[in-house]
């Protein structure tokens, strides 16, 4: 006896006859258990009068103060303010930090530059000199971008702020219309 990948196959190995234990039909559980059967039961129907007093005649559910819905309104408008200028105070932390590093790196390079006078020998000290100043103007000009960039974000969260503000007084008025405060 051989298998499909030419190996032989020792006969004690094989069974005889290949036994299943498999339930028949008949014994099987079917997949879906019906629990109860549900029926249906024309209520309302039969009597379209009584449909349309349970449509129309119920009784309406309480409706919301307004004054309620514009204090919401006003809070929600208060944190989202809150959170902008906490934008403000992040974006300027981390500029901070960047002008900061910038500016340390450029005193470093300053003092590389005045150190070049007694380090370098006569001819070295001027291509020694070119390479830190441009260093330097390049660190000045990341430095000037970053105020730019500063500048930039700092008035997108601004005009933001205006446009909140101007939301969160038009609510504080209406509020204060409808509570009978002005």
């Amino acid at each position: 006896m051989a298998s499909n990948y030419n190996i032989p196959i020792l006969p004690q190995y094989v069974p005889a006859s290949p036994k299943y234990n498999l339930p028949s039909v008949k014994e099987r559980n079917p997949s879906i258990q019906i629990i109860a059967p549900y029926s249906c039961s024309p209520v309302g129907i039969d009597n379209p009068s009584n449909l349309a007093d349970t449509i129309f005649k119920a009784p309406l559910p309480d409706e919301p103060d307004l004054s309620d819905f514009i204090s919401g309104k006003v809070d929600i408008e208060k944190s989202q303010l809150q959170i902008l200028l906490e934008q403000i105070e992040a974006r300027h932390k981390i500029s901070n930090k960047i002008r900061y590093d910038l500016q340390r790196k450029e005193l470093e390079i300053s003092s590389d530059l005045l150190a070049t006078n007694s380090s370098y020998p006569m001819q070295d000290q001027e291509k020694a000199k070119a390479g830190l100043q441009k260093r330097m103007d390049v660190l000045e000009k990341e430095r000037n971008m970053e105020y730019v960039a500063l500048w930039r974000d700092t008035q997108k969260v601004l005009l933001e702020i205006m446009k909140r503000w101007s939301t969160l007084s038009n609510l504080e008025r209406r509020s204060g219309v409808i509570n009978g405060d002005l």
